[in-house]
C-alpha cells in the first residue's frame, strides 16, 4: 500500500492510571473519541487501498466488490460528521448520523460473510425499486398524453442510466415485494454475529433518525411538575454510544481486511493495531462501568 507508514495515524495509549483517577465521564468520552479517530483512520486507509496491474494502471473494481469499497467509504465519509457533532456535545446528531454509519458497517459485515452474488443483486435492487416506480409512472403519462415532454425524456435517460450502472435490468425489479433486502437489519447484525449491539445503535439511536417521543425527551424537551419546557441545550455526548460503534467499526475493518486486502503486505499490521483498538475499547468501557459506581 503506497506510503503506509506515512499513512499510519499516531497510536493511542492507554494508560490505566488516568482513569483511575478520573474525576468526570466526559474524560471517558475524549478517550474513546481519539480511539474511534484512530478506527477510522485504519478504514480510511483501506478504502484508499489500490491495485495496479503490469503497466502501471490502477484496476477498477467489479461491482460487488465496489458496493463493499463504497460501504467503507460511506463509514469514513459520514464518520467527519459524526467526529464534529462529538467535538460539539451534540447527542441528538451523534444519534442520527451513527446509525447511518453502523448500518453500512453491519451491511458491509453481512455481504462479506454471506458471500451470496444474489444479495448483492437484492441489496441493488432494494433501492432501485423508486426508479422503476417512477419509469412506470412517466410511461403511462407519456401514453396517456400521446407526446413525451422534454422533462420526461431526460428522466428516462437519468433512470436508465443508473440501471446500466447498476447491472440490472429494471423488468428484474418487483414492486409488489416490499420485504427489506437480507430480510432485515436485525437480521443483517445477527447473522454478522452483531447482535448484541443491535439495542444501543440501532433500536436506540432510531429514535433520534425517526424524532420518535424518546428522542423528544432526550433532546428537546424537559419535564417538571406535570409540565413540559423546551430544553436550552443538546444532552451532551456520553461514553456508551461511542463506545458501541467503536467496536462495531473496529469488527468491520478486521473482516474488510481479512476479505479484500489479500494482496496487500501491510494487512496483518493492520489487522493487529484494530484487533488492539478492540480490546482498548472494552478495557475503557469497563472501567467507565467502575466509574458510575463509585
Amino acid at each position: 500500500m503506497k506510503e503506509y507508514e506515512q499513512a499510519k495515524p499516531i497510536g493511542y495509549i492507554f494508560e490505566l492510571n488516568l482513569f483511575k483517577q478520573a474525576t468526570s465521564e466526559y474524560f471517558f468520552t475524549q478517550e474513546l473519541y481519539k480511539v474511534l479517530i484512530e478506527t477510522v483512520s485504519y478504514l480510511l486507509i483501506m478504502s484508499n487501498h489500490v491495485t495496479v496491474n503490469e503497466q502501471g494502471v490502477i484496476s477498477g473494481r467489479n461491482r460487488n466488490e465496489a458496493i463493499l469499497l463504497g460501504l467503507l467509504n460511506r463509514v469514513c465519509r459520514i464518520s467527519k460528521g459524526f467526529f464534529s457533532e462529538i467535538v460539539n456535545q451534540r447527542i441528538d446528531t451523534c444519534f442520527i448520523l451513527g446509525r447511518s454509519i453502523s448500518e453500512s458497517a453491519v451491511n458491509l459485515v453481512y455481504l462479506i460473510k454471506k458471500n451470496d452474488p444474489k444479495l448483492f443483486d437484492d441489496f441493488v435492487t432494494y433501492s432501485l425499486k423508486y426508479e422503476k416506480d417512477l419509469l412506470i409512472k412517466i410511461e403511462k403519462n407519456i401514453k396517456d398524453r400521446g407526446e413525451t415532454l422534454p422533462i420526461e425524456n431526460r428522466m428516462i435517460s437519468s433512470i436508465n442510466l443508473t440501471f446500466k450502472k447498476s447491472l440490472i435490468n429494471p423488468s428484474t425489479i418487483a414492486l409488489n415485494k416490499r420485504k427489506p433486502w437480507g430480510d432485515s437489519i436485525y437480521n443483517r447484525f445477527k447473522e454478522s454475529g452483531l447482535a448484541d449491539l443491535y439495542p444501543a445503535i440501532f433500536s436506540n439511536m432510531s429514535n433520534s433518525v425517526h424524532g420518535n417521543w424518546q428522542d423528544l425527551l432526550l433532546n428537546d424537551l424537559k419535564y417538571d411538575n406535570g409540565s413540559y419546557f423546551l430544553k436550552d441545550h443538546s444532552q451532551r455526548v456520553r461514553p456508551q454510544p461511542l463506545f458501541a460503534i467503536s467496536i462495531l467499526l473496529q469488527h468491520t475493518g478486521i473482516i474488510y481486511a481479512q476479505d479484500q486486502l489479500s494482496e496487500c503486505n501491510e494487512k496483518e499490521d493492520i489487522i493487529k493495531r484494530l484487533v488492539e483498538l478492540y480490546n482498548i475499547s472494552e478495557r475503557i468501557d469497563g472501567l467507565h462501568e467502575e466509574f458510575l459506581n463509585r
